[in-house]
Parts: structure tokens; sequence; C-alpha cells
């Protein structure tokens, strides 16, 4: 079983940096609505919610 957790933020400056030391992690990402579109998600499920969020943000 697996589990995916997104989050709402604000880029406000600094580096993007994994910290994760079971190395689970494999990519952090700001994307906007148009690139969630075209992304290929492993749980393609997913963009719905995602897309749904974004909508509720504006």
């Amino acid at each position: 079983m697996a589990e995916v957790r997104y989050f709402h933020t604000k880029l406000i400056g600094g580096n993007r940096k994994i910290q994760d030391p079971d190395q689970l992690i494999y990519d952090i990402a700001w994307k906007s609505a148009d690139e969630i579109r075209n992304i290929v998600l492993t749980y393609p499920e997913d963009r719905d919610f995602l897309m749904e969020s974004l909508q509720k943000r504006r």
C-alpha cells in the first residue's frame, strides 16, 4: 500500500531540497494547473482532486 500526500504551499524563497532519510520521496515540484493537466501521475485518479483543489484556492 502507498500513501500520497499533496500540500498547498506558497513559494517565498530558498532552495528546493528533499529531506527524506528513507529515500521514499523521488520528486518534489511546484506545478501550475496546465502542468497538472498534462503530467504523468503515478495515480492518475488523483488528477481530478488536484484540479478541484486548485480551483478552490483561487
